[in-house]
């Protein structure tokens, strides 16, 4: 199980993360759907940002009883807020792109599970408490939120 636990944590690693971001990124733009791609950019600098900042801001120090050993603070926890906001993105795309019931309901359960997935994980690990997690989800919630009022704000002025 703390094998198990070591690789799922893992695909919510910086690395893996950058990788799938730029895929996604990539993908929506190859496919003549800018906005699409400026909105993926703007939600993961804004999550990663934030995330960050709060981190700093906070100085919370991990766990003394985690079964691995991490750098840096736990609050919030930057491996879950980049799962959720990679997870989000996955749906918002899917809906923008594809009217399918089934299309839309598998990007939904990917999501889930991948973001449910990552935080279980850095819980069993004990790297993190749940409310790392929680924060760590409303940390994405928010910056896709601002990132699409932004955007369309700034569509809206300068047709960008």
């Amino acid at each position: 199980m703390f094998n198990f636990a070591e690789y799922v944590s893992w695909i919510g690693n910086i690395e893996v993360m950058i990788f799938l971001f730029s895929a996604g990124i990539f993908s929506v733009w190859y496919a003549q759907k800018k906005s699409l791609a400026y909105t993926w950019v703007a939600s993961v600098v804004l999550t990663v940002g934030a995330t960050f900042i709060l981190k700093i801001l906070f100085h919370i120090p991990r766990p003394l009883t985690a079964l691995i050993v991490e750098d840096g603070f736990r609050f919030p926890s930057g491996h879950a807020s980049t799962a959720a906001i990679f997870g989000i993105l996955i749906v918002y795309t899917i809906f923008t792109l594809y009217t399918s019931r089934t299309a839309r309901a598998v990007s939904i359960i990917f999501a889930c599970t991948w973001f449910a997935s990552v935080a279980w994980a850095r819980l069993f690990l004990g790297v993190h408490y749940p409310v790392d997690i929680f924060v760590s989800l409303v940390v994405a919630g928010v910056s896709f939120w601002v990132s699409l009022v932004f955007l369309k704000s700034t569509h809206a002025r300068f047709g960008f």
